[in-house]
């Protein structure tokens, strides 16, 4: 449980602390630094010029499958030893490879694409669950077409933000098979589209709300790629990718079927797990002490927070696929980027397993003052029925360009100004048993 203080204002005027209470149905609260951004854009009045620290665009509802987070007691699946030796001796590294990087054609190309995009057209083997791939199309960059790879599934993932008719709140479209056709057309074997406002699940699972989803087997699109705008930000923000991870594993068994999100199998395959079976990274590794660059380190704390699904074959050794490298990389990641974190790190949660819901943060208190007669500061008494374990967020509204020192123990989340006429630092600490009567910035 997470019990949110916010919202310290004024060098100059007046502070409002607001309190909130995090109840988590999953039994870990999100991330602190997460949920005080959440909040601060919340706030933020219309004159602060926001910064780039919002996340960049994610598809589907905060409660999907998708976007929800692995709780540290997740039941863990009763054949995952039996998962683990086979990845230990049947994979070429230790750890998941990063595939599509320097050189490498087994990446996903991707886009993310708005309205200001134009329109391609699949052609070929569309199935008619998404005919209106073929006749309305959907959005991506003018040059799409060369990001593909032509090697023998040659896939495409494109996040469309702008969306069409039949899917005018956005789409996530995927095909194989993909080459170039004349104009804006592209030639698939195969295609499917997921709607941005839904919980992301094929039509074709009970747990779908969506009659139009529809993807080969069930796999998610967005999670089938490791996007660069989102390592980027989660290396700037010490955070994650935000979302369940698509993994392209050695060899399932078909003989064990799929489990939920995936609604089939690849058929025949010889290997261990049905499709659809989360693996993660334990909770209990300490990710720090494993010498992971920073592009290491944001997958494996997305692998251990919401963890990959089992959704394809891998070919040669389990994978991962990065947003097909067309320069946009550079040295940032590379295919060993997981290299430190072992498959003894690893453990599958039970087969078909979905985090609960988690409630929403809820105002239950306030508290106000402004700056006293020493207008070089301003004192803050604490909140009547603060608690060991409450988020206190404190946002400090300022004129001019002061320098804000925070008491000890609070950390920066982020400072908005429009220049030097006015401007908003904001601080988030952990409440401990032992917290002061008051606060002074």
């Amino acid at each position: 449980m997470y019990r949110v203080l916010a919202s310290l204002a004024s060098a100059l005027a007046v502070i409002t602390v607001r309190r909130w209470c995090w109840h988590s149905a999953t039994g870990r609260a999100p991330s602190l630094l997460a949920l005080a951004l959440a909040l601060v854009a919340a706030w933020l009045p219309p004159r602060v010029v926001m910064a780039t620290t919002s996340r960049p665009y994610l598809s589907y509802s905060a409660d999907s499958f998708f976007r929800k987070e692995l709780p540290d007691n997740a039941p863990v699946d009763s054949d995952s030893a039996a998962g683990i030796a086979f990845a230990k001796s049947n994979n070429l590294y230790a750890f998941p490879a990063l595939k599509g990087l320097a050189g490498n054609s087994w990446g996903m190309p991707f886009a993310l694409s708005t309205c200001s995009d134009p329109i391609w057209k699949l052609t070929g083997s569309v199935p008619s669950q998404v005919a209106f791939l073929a006749t309305e199309g959907f959005h991506a960059p003018s040059n799409f077409g060369t990001y593909l790879t032509g090697t023998s599934d040659s896939p495409l993932v494109v996040i469309d933000t702008c969306g069409v008719p039949s899917m005018p709140q956005g789409l996530s479209v995927w095909a194989s098979g993909a080459s170039q056709g004349s104009g804006n057309t592209l030639n698939v074997g195969n295609a499917g589209a997921f709607q941005h406002d839904s919980n992301g699940l094929d039509q074709r699972n009970p747990a779908s709300n969506s009659t139009k989803n529809f993807r080969s087997r069930g796999a998610i699109p967005d999670a089938m790629v490791i996007r660069k705008d989102m390592v980027d930000w989660a290396i700037a923000n010490d955070s994650d990718l935000g979302h369940v991870l698509h993994l392209f594993w050695k060899t399932p068994d078909s003989s064990a079927g799929y489990v939920h999100p995936m609604v089939g199998t690849e058929s025949p395959r010889t290997g261990w797990g049905p499709e659809g079976i989360r693996i993660r990274i334990k909770p209990s590794v300490n990710l720090d002490s494993k010498g992971l660059s920073p592009c290491g380190l944001v997958i494996a704390r997305t692998l251990q927070r919401y963890g990959a699904y089992i959704g394809d074959t891998a070919g040669n050794t389990t994978s991962l696929k990065m947003e097909q490298d067309h320069g946009q990389w550079g040295s940032l990641c590379t295919q060993t980027s997981l290299q430190g974190i072992t498959w003894d790190d690893f453990e599958f949660v039970q087969r078909g397993w979905e985090p609960p819901l988690s409630a929403a943060p809820s105002l239950v208190g306030t508290t106000a003052a402004t700056n006293d007669a020493d207008l070089s500061r301003v004192v803050l008494s604490k909140p009547s029925g603060v608690a060991a374990g409450d988020l206190l967020l404190a946002t400090v509204d300022f004129r001019g360009n002061p320098t804000v020192t925070p008491p000890a123990g609070w950390t920066l989340v982020r400072t908005d100004d429009n220049g030097n006429t006015s401007g908003k630092s904001t601080y988030y600490k952990l409440a401990t048993g032992s917290e002061p009567s008051s606060y002074t910035f």
